[in-house]
């Protein structure tokens, strides 16, 4: 197995990937504010071609797996986890919630608490799949539709831990190669769940669709990939427009044979083009160019992409809802930019952050506290 100390550069680009795949996530939901097919082709083609969520699936198995180092299950390891994804979160839902109770939208006197508690708490934990009846006259009908994603993320870091503990017993009892057995296993997983979910959707689908199970070839894939950074990479920096060549064509040939693959609907073959791709990008060399290299420096600093990511739909939202230039395609979506730029900021700073100075001392205290309530 391989070690990032000797062999994965600290220096990378990843940063670029993140804002790349965020965007390309926002911009396919963007779809739900048009009228127009001619930006519904485009934006489809687009988010096809270079899928968001599959991209923030792969680089989390990739980093975390990374920056994981063989740590075991732990408070530590799980706070680390929950502080991560969970504090942006409960400020998107809590926020969203005295909006809509703002503008007027949700009614005191009204509203039916029971459902609404229920689907605050859902919000607030791992059941973002439910969707009251209260909300179905509000934009879209689902109030951040981004969410399902957190519990699918989460049910990985949760895993994670045991399954790198399983591979390094496996590598020393037989050989490293055996993880191409789970592999193949995932990919054939990801394959049937895409055919029954696209073709045969019932309740069985949906509810996978909420596990990790259709979707741990991608996260996997990263950890493989981060595993066996030597053979991933490859020698020269052109390498990446090999691979970028190879995905685009690819692509074009599978759509021309009606073989749908986008966004979500991952065909794993082509998905591991894509990932050699990323990766051969991400480790491209650093620049000559003093500004390209402050900008890089300044997004990895104040890095918003999962403000983004947990942000863009409760804006789309509020848009169709409020029918905020329904007229002007072009000036919805440059507010919708702009506005989920400006929030997801506004959480970085002033949430995001200030956890993230403080970890240390969080974790110190959890771990204090964990360690006195278990003597």
């Amino acid at each position: 197995m391989t070690t990032k100390t000797t062999l994965i550069p600290r220096e990378n680009h990843f940063i670029w990937i993140r804002y790349f795949a965020a965007f390309s996530i926002l911009f396919s939901h963007s779809r739900f504010m048009s009228t127009s097919p001619e930006y519904d082709q485009i934006i489809s083609f687009i988010t096809w071609l270079f899928p968001g969520v599959p991209t923030l699936f792969f680089i989390s198995g990739f980093l975390v797996s990374l920056s994981h180092n063989g740590e075991s299950f732990s408070i530590d390891y799980l706070t680390k986890r929950v502080l991560r994804v969970f504090p942006p979160l409960w400020a998107s839902v809590v926020l969203s919630v005295i909006a809509l109770f703002a503008v007027g939208y949700l009614n005191p006197l009204s509203l039916n608490w029971g459902e609404f508690i229920f689907w605050f708490f859902g919000q607030l934990t791992i059941l973002q799949v439910y969707h009251p009846s209260f909300l179905d006259n509000f934009g879209i009908g689902v109030l951040n539709g981004s969410l399902w994603a957190i519990p699918v993320i989460f049910q990985f870091y949760l895993i994670l831990p045991f399954f790198v503990k399983m591979d390094k017993k496996f590598s020393l009892k037989y050989n490293s190669n055996w993880i191409y057995i789970p592999l193949i296993l995932f990919a054939i997983m990801n394959i049937a769940f895409n055919y029954f979910h696209n073709f045969h959707e019932n309740i069985i689908t949906k509810v996978l669709f909420l596990t990790l199970i259709p979707w741990a070839f991608i996260f996997f894939l990263g950890y493989f990939f981060q595993r066996n950074f030597h053979l991933i990479k490859g020698k020269s920096s052109i390498t990446f427009i090999y691979w970028l060549i190879l995905h685009v064509g690819g692509y074009l040939c599978l759509r021309e044979l009606g073989l749908k693959w986008g966004r979500n609907d991952i065909n794993p073959i082509l998905l591991v083009v894509f990932a050699l791709m990323l990766t051969n990008l991400a480790f491209l060399p650093k620049s000559h160019n003093v500004i390209f290299n402050r900008i890089e420096n300044f997004l990895k600093k104040y890095d918003i992409t999962f403000g983004i990511f947990i942000y863009h739909v409760v804006v789309i939202n509020f848009i169709i809802h409020y029918q905020i230039l329904e007229d002007n395609l072009t000036y919805r979506i440059i507010l919708l930019v702009i506005a989920t730029i400006i929030i997801a900021a506004f959480s970085m700073f002033v949430l995001e952050k200030p956890i993230r100075d403080k970890r240390s001392m969080i974790l110190a205290k959890v771990n204090n506290y964990w360690t006195k309530k278990h003597e």
